[in-house]
């Protein structure tokens, strides 16, 4: 099972900016019932995209540099960053089908470019 890490600040450039795939950052609070139910999405999503992107949680009530840094308008939100340049985000509610899907194009294109700068 692929592990979903909950990242601070000090972790955030290691973990993230500098990763060497495409790295999905869940943006959560606490007590948030949707933020639970993205949560189980985001544990099987992760499973189904080892190796090809890296999933990790940040806690934003508790990172409030990192809820600064991408600025969401709603939790929870996903931000999606490939060689630390931010490449969107998907808010609110979504369907596991319909993250899955955004996650298979988004790497696709991700891909094309890595191969493109070869």
């Amino acid at each position: 099972m692929a592990k979903v890490i909950s990242i601070s600040r000090n972790r955030f450039a290691p973990e993230v900016l500098d990763s060497e795939i495409p790295v999905v950052v869940e943006l959560r609070k606490g007590c948030c019932a949707p933020c639970e139910k993205l949560e189980a999405i985001v544990e099987r999503l992760a499973d189904e995209f080892k190796g090809q992107i890296k999933f990790v949680k940040v806690n934003v009530s508790e990172e409030s540099s990192l809820a600064d840094y991408f600025d969401p308008h709603q939790l929870p939100a996903l931000a999606l960053v490939d060689h630390s340049k931010d490449e969107g985000f998907y808010l609110g509610e979504l369907q596991e089908s319909e993250i899955r899907e955004r996650l298979q194009k988004w790497i696709a294109v991700v891909g094309v470019r890595q191969n493109s700068n070869t």
